[in-house]
């Protein structure tokens, strides 16, 4: 037999206190990590952003133990901050043999993340297959081989990784993770970003756009709509790029993701770069300089310092333009990023030729084609290979320089990177007309 509760105005207005009392609570705790606040059957809901290195969705969540917490957040501040080699110390001491297996899968994942973007492939490969051996969640396994498909990614081996894509993708699907079927198509769209199909990648961006909207994921839709802008100005698209990109930035700045602002900053200063507006282009550019210093995210710091850099070479004040470059260089060794060493090596290189210093620049360039190949960073290589044959042509030596061309083009046509063999091939058709001069 049941009790009937009378609704007396007394208790309705008692019941309105508690609601907005708890209300109130949440939004104290959660109130910079709220995404989405929804009203619906099943009364309020709350969209809450994890902390840097929480993990959500049957992801390992970190154990209790405050100094395994106090030295993981160490790291995760530092890896914001794209100081990789220092990431992995604070991850070191937060690895013992006290934490249990689901705090291991996630210091091993963010420990991947970190020897991936220090371009040290193999430690990466080896931390993501630790965490799939050690963890029995899909979800986990979802995320992480996703993370063996960018390592292959970076490697050119696009078969390989749009395998581990697809397997991932499969695994989300049949579990319904959202977040992790846009991780996967995101990164296919990349896959063929990176082989020159355009057309392909727009139709998986869109996709991946199309699944952020509908879980009202805002980060991952700023995400989408930046990396479509990037896809538009490759295209050609400069007006359409800039609308896409602009839709991200107004997102990134409604959730207060001061990196992502950053990005988007850097992105429309390079749109204006496309558009020869070079004053535009370096406003953008310095406003992305300066949130990147208030965060301290270095690694992004030194690609600025690049893209300043390319801006005043296309002045033709090459002596500035080195300055950027030795800028970009300097942070990017003290954090041990490889790949931004490799980017700023090799526009030394290029600077370095224009000005007919031609020993710094063949230094500089060989420098930047050791780094590629200890990665076994392909693009790298294939760019290094490229300049090369430039700097060999500049000097007249036309038999080296169609080496590395040929060098260059074997590479690209193994990549099935369509940009690079085009360039390849109108490089070589320059070499074979001077030669019947």
């Amino acid at each position: 037999m049941g009790v009937d509760i009378i609704l007396t105005p007394e208790l309705i207005l008692l019941l309105i206190a508690v609601f907005f009392i708890l209300f109130f609570v949440i939004l104290i705790k959660y109130g910079d990590r709220i995404r989405k606040i929804k009203f619906g059957l099943k009364g309020v809901e709350f969209d809450i952003d994890p902390l840097p290195g929480e993990y959500f969705d049957g992801i390992p969540k970190l154990p209790n133990e405050s100094e395994l917490k106090k030295e993981f957040y160490e790291a995760v501040r530092l890896i914001r901050m794209g100081n990789y080699s220092e990431a992995l110390k604070h991850f070191d001491l937060a690895l013992n043999e006290h934490v249990e297996v689901e705090g291991k899968i996630a210091i091993h994942n963010e420990r991947g993340i970190c020897y991936l973007n220090l371009g040290l492939i193999k430690e990466a490969e080896k931390e993501f297959n630790l965490c799939i051996n050690l963890s029995t969640s899909e979800s986990v396994k979802a995320l992480v081989i996703n993370n063996l498909g960018l390592i292959y990614g970076v490697l050119g081996d696009l078969e390989k990784a749009e395998e581990f894509y697809l397997k991932a993708l499969e695994i989300a699907e049949e579990i319904g993770y959202q977040e992790a079927k846009i991780n996967s198509i995101g990164n296919l769209g990349n896959m063929y970003f990176t082989h020159g199909d355009l057309e392909k990648a727009e139709e998986f961006y869109l996709k991946a756009l199309e699944i952020a909207e509908e879980i009202g994921n805002s980060e991952k839709i700023g995400v989408c709509w930046n990396g479509l802008g990037t896809l538009y100005q490759i295209q050609g698209k400069l007006k359409q790029s800039e609308e896409s990109t602009i839709k991200a930035l107004h997102i990134f700045e409604r959730i207060h993701k001061e990196d992502c602002i950053a990005q988007t900053y850097v992105n429309l200063g390079y749109n204006f770069k496309l558009q020869k507006n070079f004053e535009k282009a370096e406003e953008f550019y310095l406003k992305a300089l300066e949130i990147l210093e208030k965060i301290g995210q270095k690694s992004t710091i030194a690609l600025c310092y690049i893209n300043l850099g390319d801006l005043q070479f296309d002045y033709k004040n090459f002596e500035k333009a080195e300055e950027f470059y030795l800028k970009s260089l300097k942070i990017s060794e003290e954090v041990g990023d490889k790949k931004r060493m490799l980017q700023s090596f090799g526009s030394l290189g290029i600077v370095n030729r224009r000005q007919k210093n031609f020993e710094k620049a063949e230094e500089f360039i060989l420098k930047a084609l050791k780094i590629a190949e200890e990665m076994d960073y392909k693009e790298g290589i294939i760019k290094s290979y490229n300049n090369l044959g430039v700097l060999y042509k500049s000097l007249g030596d036309l038999e080296r320089a169609e080496k590395f061309y040929l060098k260059s083009l074997k590479m690209a046509e193994e990549m099935g990177h369509k940009e690079e063999i085009a360039r390849c091939r109108q490089n070589l058709s320059i070499i074979n007309d001077k030669k019947a001069e």
